[in-house]
């Protein structure tokens, strides 16, 4: 039979049970309210808590979907997120892996190098005349390829190699497989967790950009992303609320 916990075991799971559960309904709230008030008549949105739908309605949802920029936005976000979360999981993955070889010539400096340009950046107009040299500015691929590889990334794969047993590619290389073989097959699969971390980053980071379109692309209407389309509406109507509040002042 299992031992009877005891007072002070009680408390402290008792304890714990109640502030999980108050991190859990702030996590999981704001989700909540989104989800009820796009379904909620706007008439009957006054404030305080929502949990369910007051007066449930679909006329936001058909309103988005009548409009076509809309749509179009947002498969631009899809698009720069699914493919850019791919291609940098990739590089990523390869270059950590690459990385862990510690018998590699100058693969120490190289180290030094890259994890110095986590702490340190060129800066906002560097960047811009480098993307603008390679001729990305106003192209769906300056999305893309000035974020191909993250260093935080790298660094994490890297040290999840590193704790692997080398036994396990020494095994595949004597089977004949070779380095990229050997990464595939065996290495990859193992890192899934990691990998699996690292995508959830990527995309949420792509799917919430806005300030590249800001600077690359706010002369290309056709490449506008669906949050740099919604930062346009939430400053538009902040500036508009300004104007009128000071017109109201001067009266």
């Amino acid at each position: 039979m299992a031992a009877k916990k005891s007072i002070g075991d009680r408390i402290f799971n008792s304890f714990n049970f109640l502030i999980m559960a108050i991190v859990f309904v702030i996590v999981v709230y704001p989700f909540i309210y989104m989800l009820s008030s796009s379904l909620s008549n706007a008439l009957y949105l006054r404030g305080g808590l929502l949990i369910f739908p007051r007066r449930i309605t679909l006329e936001t949802y058909k309103t988005i979907l009548k409009n076509p920029d809309v749509l179009r936005y947002a498969f631009i976000s899809i698009s720069r997120s699914v493919l850019g979360t791919a291609i940098t999981i990739l590089i990523t993955s390869m270059a950590g892996y690459a990385l862990s070889k510690g018998k590699v010539p100058g693969i120490k400096l190289l180290r030094k190098l890259i994890v110095f340009t986590m702490y340190f950046g060129l800066g906002l107009i560097p960047v811009y005349l480098l993307v603008r040299f390679l001729g990305l500015v106003g192209t769906f691929w300056v999305y893309i390829i000035p974020s191909l590889a993250s260093v935080f990334g790298i660094v994490l794969v890297r040290a999840y190699v590193e704790q692997l047993p080398p036994s396990l590619e020494e095994a595949a290389l004597m089977d004949g497989a070779s380095e990229f073989q050997s990464f595939w097959r065996i290495v990859f699969p193992m890192c899934l967790p990691v990998v699996a971390a690292l995508s959830l980053f990527t995309f949420v980071g792509h799917w919430n950009a806005y300030f590249d379109t800001l600077l690359y692309n706010f002369a290309n209407r056709e490449l506008f992303t669906l949050q740099y389309y919604l930062y346009m509406m939430l400053t538009s109507k902040s500036a508009r609320t300004l104007m009128e509040a000071n017109e109201m002042g001067q009266r």
